[in-house]
């Protein structure tokens, strides 16, 4: 098992921050399940990530960087031991699931991570669909802590919607605000073989008048962004190849459409975006 470590940490806190859930010692005693630390040490680490501050929680990059200044913390994590030194299960099939450390075998689906490329099912693949069938898509805000929930509809094909909010106090401050849809891949996702294949990334954009204009970004697991596009109401259809390089779309972490406090991206206070049919697609 790899060493508990502040990337560890900063994956489990932007996590949290993403779905607007409290980092209490419960919370991380679940997620840490598979090190020994006892209670005394999960609430020592769960006071210090639970008082990130906002500066630093824009991205699990930042937050990784915030964690590495605490010299203490990085003397538990190198303390904590894991609970098990092998796997020995068969995984045959599994959805992204944290496997423990037991015995037996698992019958789900293929399990895809960055170390394996999804399997290419048919023509099509809805990015809205597999996201929302087992999780909402969050509406992320770097102002505010509460994440709201796009709505999700499905007429001729699967959308998301969003209320963009962002005050005009917000649009005064210092430093880079927004708002923005966010797909979010925990582990991260290898569509190199969608790459191979010749897929094209499609989806229609619809925005109010007020929306200007929307940033079209793709970051892998190290919060490096390898996709920044700004978009304009419309469709958008382009290959892989043409978006990024292949080694790109072997670490698939985000997706988002991200609208900035500013009025080249938003005009007054509030909008809406709606993103129809995101899929890749031959």
């Amino acid at each position: 098992m790899e060493e508990l470590t502040s990337v560890v940490l900063s994956g489990i806190a932007w996590d949290a921050i993403k779905k607007g859930i409290k980092i209490s010692t419960n919370y991380l005693k679940k997620r840490l399940s598979n090190w020994i630390l006892d209670d005394d040490k999960l609430e020592e680490i769960s006071k210090y990530m639970g008082n990130i501050p906002d500066a630093y929680c824009m991205s699990e990059g930042m937050i990784k960087e915030y964690l590495n200044l605490n010299e203490r913390l990085l003397d538990i994590l190198k303390e904590a031991k894991p609970t098990g030194s092998h796997i020995s299960q068969t995984i045959e099939k599994n959805y992204g699931l944290n496997v423990g450390l037991s015995t037996g075998t698992i019958n789900q689906t293929n399990y895809y991570s960055e170390e394996k490329p999804r399997d290419i099912a048919g023509e099509k693949f809805s990015l809205i669909e597999d996201r929302t069938k087992f999780n909402s898509v969050p509406i992320v805000k770097s102002f505010c802590s509460t994440r709201d929930q796009c709505i999700m509809e499905n007429d001729v094909e699967p959308s998301v919607y969003a209320d963009i909010m962002i005050p005009m106090d917000v649009k005064k401050r210092e430093g880079c605000q927004f708002s923005m849809i966010l797909f979010s891949y925990i582990p991260s996702e290898n569509w190199l073989n969608y790459f191979d294949a010749g897929y094209r990334i499609k989806f229609f954009m619809e925005t109010s008048d007020s929306i200007r204009q929307v940033q079209f970004q793709i970051k892998n697991s190290s919060q490096q962004q390898f996709v920044d596009i700004p978009l304009k109401e419309g469709v958008f259809d382009y290959t892989m190849k043409d978006i990024s390089k292949r080694e790109s779309w072997k670490d698939i972490r985000e997706i988002s459409f991200v609208v900035f406090a500013d009025d080249g991206y938003i005009m007054g206070e509030n909008g809406f975006i709606r993103i129809k049919g995101l899929r890749l697609e031959k």
